[in-house]
């Protein structure tokens, strides 16, 4: 790479940054400052330069452990959401999995894991593209399977319950969730039934379960601050996260609704940093786990470098109901992203292609500033944007990417000068590593070192 691409520059409410899209280095730039002439002067200190990309283990393994793997049972489900991925499958889907069919795909995955990896833990979640309170017997069977299967062996297989949409529920799933203190919920705020129905059936639940809203994010989404604080009273977390949609999407991606999302995106940053300091620390704190601002939050403070942007396909895989394996629910039912299937028969695990990839293969992600924060394109989202596997990644997706991480980078900028406590809180109370521990002004970071070089 060139070193002109080793750096980007952008104009954020009249403040300009400077990315080191490396180092993952970011800060202030002074008006009628020799910036050019600085950064050709730093990158003789390793500054601007992808010298070190070779260090990256990048390497294709052969063979993987599957550490996560989704079952799906059925598609069965007492709602019809605009976004749900299994929607289209659906409509053409009519088996179901039993109990040993699912068992039995267990057994296998253990079996090809241990002439991988002996050492190798698996984590098993169940009915993703299923409402789980439609069949929550069968979860509790397999519950109590998984414990036996952990008697007997090392290492241990590890079993998560899905998002609900908590339309009906029964008391088998609210003893259990009580039990178990953590309760996700997958909310369409289009359907102002399933809000009412969510809110009244939180009620069950014993106070201090800790309960995570996630809300899929439509395109051309209106007031998202309002979205997040309307349900902070009644969830511990909330997590906002784009939804990927065909084109034929009753909110489709496309040139216009990507403008509004960011317009939005900025209002909610402009709202936020007119907030005082409890207020901004709440809602920072507010962002659940699997939140898509969030995510890029926590990545810039403590630069954390990422080169693949999920498990999926690569240590991770799906079952669907016909005991085809995909890398992920989302792109079940589509031929072009089989990448194998459960024999029952032989009780083998046949794998025929693999989708492991990283940024570092993907010629588009090696332009791109941001690449080592975003981990590079989701799959799911740019077949469903393309219709196409040899697309290498969807600009929707890149814009949007690209415009949370500069209102983020102006975020952080001005709460660090401004309202320091409250992201040093933040930090403290997230575990992050800080790596905004320097001057975030470009002319005083880059003085140190060249006044070293006189």
């Amino acid at each position: 790479m060139t070193k002109e691409l080793m750096y980007h520059i952008f104009e954020k409410n009249n403040r300009f940054f400077l990315l080191d899209a490396h180092n993952q280095l970011f800060w202030q730039l002074e008006p009628n400052s020799d910036s050019f002439e600085i950064i050709e002067n730093l990158s003789k200190f390793g500054f601007f330069s992808d010298s070190n990309t070779q260090n990256i283990d990048i390497k294709k393994p052969k063979q993987r452990p599957i550490t996560h793997f989704v079952i799906n049972p059925s598609t069965d489900c007492n709602l019809n959401c605009w976004y749900c991925y299994s929607k289209e499958y659906r409509k053409k889907n009519s088996k179901k999995l039993d109990f040993d069919d699912i068992k039995n795909s267990i057994d296998i995955v253990l079996t090809y894991n241990y002439e991988i990896d002996p050492t190798s833990h698996l984590s098993i979640f169940f009915g993703f593209t299923q409402e789980i309170t439609l069949d929550f017997e069968m979860f509790l069977k397999l519950k109590k399977y998984i414990e036996e299967v952990n008697k007997r062996q090392e290492p241990r297989v590890y079993l998560f319950p899905p998002s609900s949409n908590l339309l009906n529920i029964t008391n088998e799933f609210v003893n259990y969730i009580d039990e178990y203190g953590f309760l996700i919920v997958s909310l369409d705020l289009e359907n102002e039934y399933q809000k009412q129905a969510v809110i009244d059936n939180l009620r069950k639940f014993k106070q201090d379960v800790k309960k995570h809203l996630i809300v899929p994010m439509k395109a051309g989404i209106r007031d998202v601050f309002k979205i997040y604080t309307e349900f902070s009273f009644h969830f511990d977390y909330i997590s906002l996260r784009p939804a990927r949609v065909p084109i034929n999407s009753k909110f489709p991606w496309n040139e216009e609704t990507i403008v509004i999302t960011k317009q939005e995106i900025s209002l909610l940053f402009k709202t936020l940093l007119e907030k005082d300091n409890e207020e901004i620390l709440n809602f920072l704190l507010l962002l659940g786990p699997t939140d898509y601002i969030g995510r890029y939050i926590d990545r810039i403070i403590s630069r954390t470098k990422v080169i693949e942007r999920c498990p999926a396909g690569r240590s991770a895989f799906t079952l669907a109901p016909n005991l085809e394996i995909y890398p992920c629910s989302g792109m079940i039912g589509h031929p072009e992203l089989y990448v194998g299937e459960i024999d029952l028969v032989s009780d083998e695990i046949n794998f025929f292609k693999n989708s492991y990839n990283t940024t570092s293969e993907n010629k588009t992600c090696l332009r791109c500033a941001i690449r080592y924060f975003c981990g590079g394109s989701c799959q799911d989202w740019l077949f469903k944007q393309t219709n196409s596997t040899q697309e290498s990644i969807n600009t929707y997706e890149c814009q949007l990417n690209l415009h949370i991480f500069e209102e983020i980078v102006h975020f952080l900028f001005e709460i660090k000068n401004k309202q320091p406590s409250v992201l040093d809180e933040y930090i403290r109370k997230r575990n992050l590593r800080n790596s905004l521990n320097y001057p975030l002004n470009f002319d005083e970071f880059s003085r140190f070192f060249l006044q070293q070089d006189v």
